[in-house]
């Protein structure tokens, strides 16, 4: 068989018949590598002081968009600016840890991935996200919002109706929760479930209990 005919599929459905021919390279919109990051040196420390004030900054903007119904408007504005932004800077110094740059500025950064919505950052910074839990710099809870944008995806085909955000939420985090609980979740300082859930009750669903079914 010639290399062409290798990288031809043909199909015949109802009399339609379709060839289909392999890609050389994976189109942009459908490539779900990891996001190259930049090496993490040391870098002067004015340029880490105006890293740290530009994330805080851009922080403040994603939050007011997010409060302010008359911003609301904004927000793909935002959002869409916000991830430009931290996906140049990433690939130019690294993640945003909290050895270099402070707590602030990395919380800030890890709301921005989120907010940003690309699997390709999220599944590069994760690890780094998740060691700096593991030594304490940050909560758990940070994590656990970073794993929650890597799974919305799959979580937005089983949730639908007014409070689906919500209900993705709490259900991307409670299957992480399950898997994670196999190699020791709470070293890296997440809480119990039984606690995130009375949390989650009350910030998202004003007190009303959350059942979780399993989906084993």
């Amino acid at each position: 068989m010639s290399s062409e005919a290798a990288n031809r599929y043909g199909s015949k459905q109802g009399g339609h018949s379709e060839e289909y021919r392999r890609l050389e390279t994976v189109p942009p919109g459908l490539d779900l590598s990891p996001l190259p990051l930049g090496r993490p040196e040391k870098l002067r420390p004015e340029r880490v002081l105006e890293i740290r004030q530009e994330l805080v900054k851009r922080r403040d903007l994603d939050q007011t968009v997010r409060k302010d119904a008359a911003q609301k408007a904004r927000l793909p504005e935002v959002d869409t600016d916000n991830f430009h932004y931290l996906e140049g800077l990433v690939q130019e110094v690294g993640w945003i840890d909290s050895t270099r740059f402070g707590k602030p500025a990395s919380a800030a950064a890890i709301l921005l991935a989120k907010h940003g919505n690309d699997p390709r950052l999220m599944q590069a910074v994760l690890p780094f996200v998740e060691e700096d839990v593991k030594r304490g710099a940050i909560s758990g809870e940070l994590f656990s919002v970073l794993y929650d944008g890597c799974n919305s995806a799959s979580a937005r085909s089983s949730a639908t109706g007014p409070n689906s955000t919500k209900i993705r939420r709490v259900l991307s985090w409670c299957r992480w929760k399950t898997r994670a609980s196999r190699r020791s979740a709470e070293g890296i300082g997440l809480p119990p479930l039984t606690e995130y859930l009375a949390t989650a009750s009350r910030a998202l669903f004003a007190g009303k209990p959350i059942r979780i079914l399993s989906e084993d």
